[in-house]
């Protein structure tokens, strides 16, 4: 990659663009005065690269370099540098198809923009790109100043080698090791910290602590074992009597759930007739009215269409026989008798033309006897004679014209025997087609008339569907999004845990998994449950619960999980609930368990229980305070507005905004959801149809277009069948036969002729003197022509009365076979609209019959529903009878029921008052193998040891802490994170020593295999520069080589001792070259040289050009100098100059780079593969 072109627009002294093209692939040199902006063309590469440190260009602040820092009326400054990317070996990484790359940094408004190709870039990106093929203007040891040399040679051997270090990426690991001495320095001071607290401190407090514990321990295990005692001797006695009160209240319960069961199934059995009666009187009068009258309609309908397409039917066939009949007669009828008419006329014609010959002959013939007679034989025998060949003449080019005529007529004679005898067998061939052409034409149409007509409209009804469905579909989406941007958990989403997980043991948060069939209990069961269960998530199990938090898979460690398979609730027991039932009925409501007003599947009762159990939905608020506080219920009730009472004296609830209501809100978003659904399997159907639609139009368009092109095949058999007629052919070659034997008799006539005119030429070549004899030839000519001319008339009349016989008969064959093609056109007329009113009709009879068929089956149908229903009714009022009887029976049950069980319940209510613990723990009261087990206890071996554990207790009160145990633990868990945290730091430690030891081992080799690459570079540059002298740089004698550098020159094989032997320049030189070195041991794209050659003569100036075109090959190379011995070894020269202030820069071609040429090239790709090689072994 080199530079191919800058453009330079309000920079520094460039105020307008400046184009500088056609950059050098190798040698490019910059001149002019001091002042002239040459500087400021490298300062507008460095600014593309990315240049952050402002110094480097001379300037304080980004708006200085604008032109006249903005206050000449440009705004703006920008640099665009344009490289040559073709050579791909060097190319910046993911930019290798790119054949051009263009880069822009732009000021405006004292913030830079670049431009990466014309699209907009960062500034790391930018500098990420020029770092990638060794630009890195951070560190820029592409850019080679004047003062850079001067402090090259002066530096010392450390310093030497830091530069070496930073060639060759060592001096990293300088940092890193340094780093990390000073990380295992504080680590080790922090393990002995540890040590210390330890040894002092927790150790000495975690053995008082322990024996404090175990005292602790003995005396908190002495109360709980009497507290526990004395739980279950009061359980006890409360289980007996307790159990006494439900021998008692377990039948009324029962009886009480069975009379409201009677009552319900009634009131569900009389609606049930109820609607039963509608339903028939409905189906009824349907059957009387409408559906009767719309199926005679339809059947009246079917038998007309069915008749109007017999009828087409028939007129079909007919117009396709009389079309047939009136194709015969066109057969028979022979329009050629014009033809013959014709050839009469000619005849007569050609006779006219001999008799107009010998009529000019005989009047020749007369004026030439004449004459004779007037002068005399010899006076006009000369001109007789001129006369005669003058005729002669002509008769013989008749003769020629004629003889062409006859070969032409007997050519077209034998071409159309020929085909007369092909003639028959291609008139079969063709009436063949034609018969099978016309029909598969006719199955075609067959084939179109039984695609059903609407098939043509569907297609066009389904796209309007199609759009409609999508706008209510659009319409629902904004509905569905709308609702979840404010409740984004009504979706449940989350990320598979691991591969190949079953979504399906997630099912779903609490209010998901239920359905509320009366809505108005939705507030009640919303506040019955509580937000928070309402979202915790309900997974199958309790190892999927943990799996998805420790995977995070939620994206939100807040969520909580309830595993089906473990979760436990409070249930209200049974004799509980009938109670509450009956007292909610007897003031005229109702108080129900809220798990029983939803529906959910039987698989989640436990998380359901967990949600809502231990809740009645109440009607009222009155009759929610009579339950909860009802000593044989005590369950927390909740009114249908939302308000709760709690058995333990709290009220909470009131007011309740139904805007806020969460099932509320999820009952409308599963509504739209749901027809959100509906939508989209509608559009699937829809779009079906559409592509069967298109299918069906698609096949009707076809057999449109076959039918078409079938057409048109039999115009052209029928076209062909014409010109094959072998009636017209034997016509043409009868023509042809008679004309050529006119021919042939104009041919011998002109011969007689000519045989005639040839006779008078020897003759008069004979009697020149003899006037006599001329006199009587020509008379007796005269006579015979005279002859010829009378015998000529005559055959000229037979031959007119022919062509007036022959005329008429041709006129009267054209009037009759333009009469049958009329006929014929009006027969296809007439054929091509019987068949679209046959299509139509067949299509309209189609539709009616299928409507009267699917009429008749509702009509039938309509009968059996009826039945059904009247059967339906009757058993219903049957099961009416007996369970009003069912009913009186339960309440005279009841009524001696409800008095015994009062009694009972008044000896528990005070022992729930005494002890409220009760309410909590009855649940586990007599449940084997927990704490209330009665069968495991002896219950008056407990009443003795009461008093025995008292007395311990109080003995240990006055030694025990009761803090030691969370001290103990605490100071535990201090111990072992002390513990951990050493062995941390003591691993760190030891992972630092090591990898210190593997740094330096690649350090020094990376750092020896630069210097050697670097040395070797040195001495080959510096040969260049001075030839006969030599340089190379090493490590100082009896040292090692990181511990400094120094650079050695020798001339003629002999070293310096010091490099204060050299010259300024020389010295200049070997700094140049030792900097030259180390850039060739990581090539860059291009190098700047700012003015090195201030300190040089002429002749080492001229060496740097030589230098650059042997060692750099493979990179370009722009240098700014004053010195014409450097820039004149440019390929190219760029000139500044400083006109009105403004710079201006001018382009010389020097010389062709051999870069250009393919051998070059060819060199310099084998010298950069050669310098890469080595580089990276």
């Amino acid at each position: 990659m080199h530079i191919k072109e800058i453009s330079v627009d309000g920079f520094k002294s460039y105020a307008s663009q400046t184009i500088i093209p056609g950059f050098d692939p190798q040698f490019n040199a910059i001149t002019g005065l001091n002042g002239s902006g040459k500087s400021n063309i490298l300062d507008a590469i460095c600014f593309v690269l990315g240049l952050s440190t402002l110094s480097l260009a001379r300037v304080s602040n980004l708006q200085e370099l604008i032109y006249k820092q903005g206050h000449a009326g440009v705004s703006t400054a920008s640099v665009t540098i344009t490289f040559d990317n073709t050579i791909k070996d060097g190319s910046p990484i993911g930019f290798e198809s790119l054949d051009t790359i263009t880069v822009t940094r732009q000021i405006t408004g004292g913030k830079s923009k670049y431009f990466l190709n014309g699209h907009l870039e960062t500034n790391q990106r930018i500098k990420a790109l020029f770092k990638s093929v060794q630009l890195n203007i951070d560190n820029p040891h592409f850019l080679v100043q004047q003062g850079k040399i001067t402090k090259v040679i002066n530096l010392r051997p450390s310093e030497l080698i830091s530069m070496l270090e930073e060639t060759a990426g060592t001096s990293l690991y300088n940092e890193k090791r340094v780093s990390s001495t000073r990380t295992i320095e504080k680590k080790e001071e922090k393990i002995r910290e540890m040590n210390e607290l330890l040894v002092k401190d927790i150790e000495p407090q975690i053995d008082r602590l322990k024996k404090d514990r175990e005292t602790f321990l003995m005396w908190k295990s002495i109360d709980f074992e009497l507290e526990r005692i004395q739980k279950l001797l009061v359980a006890a006695d409360y289980v007996s009597k307790r159990e006494s009160l439900s021998a008692k209240s377990n039948e009324l319960s029962l009886r009480r759930t069975e009379e409201q069961e009677l009552r319900r199934d009634v009131d569900k059995l009389r609606l049930q007739i109820e609607r039963l009666d509608r339903e028939y009187e409905q189906q009824r009068a349907s059957k009387d009215d409408v559906q009767y009258l719309e199926f005679k309609k339809l059947e009246e309908e079917a038998r007309t269409a069915k008749q109007q397409l017999t009828g087409l039917e028939a007129d079909k066939k007919n117009f396709a026989k009389r079309l047939a009949d009136n194709e015969e007669e066109l057969a028979k009828v022979n329009p050629s008798e014009q033809g013959t008419a014709r050839r009469w006329k000619e005849k007569l014609e050609l006779i006219g033309n001999y008799l107009k010959k010998f009529q000019e002959t005989h009047e020749e013939k007369r004026r030439t006897l004449d004459e004779v007679n007037r002068r005399g034989g010899g006076a006009s025998l000369h001109g007789l004679v001129k006369r005669t060949e003058r005729n002669l003449s002509g008769v013989m080019s008749d003769i020629e014209r004629i003889e062409g005529q006859i070969r032409a007529t007997e050519e077209k004679l034998r071409e159309k025997k020929e085909l007369s005898e092909t003639g028959f067998r291609e008139m079969k061939g063709v009436m063949e087609q034609l018969t099978y052409g016309r029909a598969e034409l006719d199955q075609l149409e067959a084939r179109l008339a039984s695609v059903p007509g609407e098939r043509e409209f569907e297609e066009s009804d389904f796209r309007s569907q199609e759009a409609t469905i999508m706008e209510e579909l659009r319409v629902k989406e904004t509905e569905v999004r709308g609702i979840l941007a404010h409740f984004p958990k009504f979706k449940l989403s989350f990320a598979d845990p691991e591969p190949h997980f079953d979504r399906s043991r997630v099912k779903g948060r609490v209010f998901q998994l239920f359905s509320i069939p009366n809505k108005k209990h939705s507030t009640a069961l919303e506040w019955a449950a509580g937000r928070r269960r309402l979202f915790s998530i309900v997974v199958d199990h309790q190892n999927t619960s943990l799996l998805l938090l420790n995977r995070n898979s939620f994206g939100s460690r807040d969520e909580e999980f309830v595993p089906n398979n473990k979760i436990q609730g409070r249930e209200i027991p049974e004799h509980s609930v009938r109670m509450a039932a009956q007292i909610a009925e007897s003031h005229g409501g109702f108080a129900i368990p809220a798990q029983d007003l939803i529906k959910f599947d039987p698989a989640l009762r436990p998380t359901m229980i967990w949600a809502f159990g231990g809740n009645l939905i109440c009607s009222s608020a009155e009759i929610a305070k009579l339950v909860a506080f009802n000593p044989g219920v005590r369950s927390r009730c909740v009114t249908l507005e939302g308000d709760i009472i709690d058995p333990n004296g709290t009220l909470s609830g009131g007011y309740t905004n139904s805007s806020s209501s969460i099932l509320a809100h999820y009952a409308d978003y599963r509504t739209k959801a749901d027809e959100l659904d509906r939508l989209s399997l509608e559009l699937q159907t829809v779009r079906r149809e559409l592509e069967r639609a298109r299918g069906a139009g698609n096949e009707t368009r076809e057999l449109r277009r076959m039918i078409e092109e079938k057409r048109q095949r039999l115009v052209i058999l029928d076209e062909r069948a014409r010109s094959a007629n072998p009636a017209k052919i034997r016509e043409t070659i009868f023509d042809l036969e008679s004309t050529l034997v006119e021919l042939q008799q104009q041919r011998l006539q002109l011969e007689d002729l000519r045989k005639q005119y040839e006779a008078e030429m020897q003759d008069l070549r004979h009697s020149r003197g003899d006037g006599t004899q001329l006199v009587d030839k020509l008379q007796r000519e005269i006579a015979e022509l005279e002859d010829k001319i009378r015998r000529k008339k005559q055959e000229a009349e037979e031959v007119k009365l022919e062509e007036e016989s022959a005329l008429q008969e041709a006129e009267k064959a054209r009037r009759t076979f333009e009469l049958l093609q009329a006929d014929r056109k009006r027969l296809q007329d007439k054929i091509a609209d019987n068949l679209a009113q046959v299509e139509k009709a067949r299509q309209k009879f189609t539709e009616t019959e299928e409507k009267r068929r699917q009429a008749e089956k509702n009509f039938v149908a309509l009968d059996g529903r009826l039945s059904k229903l009247q059967e339906q009714r009757a058993a219903t009022a049957k099961e009416v009878e007996a369970t009003e009887k069912e009913i009186k029976r339960v309440e005279t049950t009841l009524t001696r029921l409800n008095k015994e069980s009062k009694e009972a319940q008044e000896s528990l209510d005070k022992m729930e008052l005494e002890h409220p613990w009760i309410e909590e723990e009855q649940e586990n009261f007599g449940v084997a193998g927990g704490r209330f087990d009665f069968e495991r206890e002896d219950i008056d071996e407990l009443r003795r040891r009461v008093a025995t554990t008292r007395r311990e207790k109080e003995n240990l009160s006055k030694r025990v802490n009761v803090n030691s145990e969370a001290m103990s633990e605490k100071m535990q868990r201090e111990f072992d994170e002390l513990q951990k945290r050493k062995k941390i730091l003591s691993n760190d430690k030891q992972q630092l020593q090591d990898s210190m030891t593997d740094l330096e081992v690649k350090r020094r080799g990376d750092l020896e295999k630069c210097w050697k690459k670097v040395n070797e570079n040195l001495g080959k540059i510096f040969g260049t520069l001075l030839p006969s002298a030599s340089a190379k740089i090493q490590p100082i004698p009896g040292r090692d080589i990181t511990e400094g550098l120094e650079l050695s020159v020798a001339f003629n094989n002999v070293w310096k001792t010091s490099l204060s032997e050299l010259s300024g320049g020389q010295r200049s030189l070997l700094a140049l070259s030792f900097i030259l070195a180390l850039l060739q041991y990581k090539p860059a794209p291009f190098y700047i040289l700012d003015e090195i050659d201030a300190a040089l003569d002429l002749s080492h100036t001229e060496n740097i050009g030589a230098m650059i075109s042997r060692h750099f090959p493979q990179s370009q190379f722009i240098v700014i100098s004053l010195k014409e011995g450097l820039y004149a070894h440019a390929n190219t020269l760029f000139k500044t100059s400083f006109v009105n202030g403004i710079s201006r820069v001018e382009r010389f071609q020097l010389k062709n780079s051999a870069y250009q040429t393919k051998e070059a090239r060819g060199r310099r790709d084998q010298l950069r593969d050669k310098t890469n090689e080595e580089t990276h072994t």
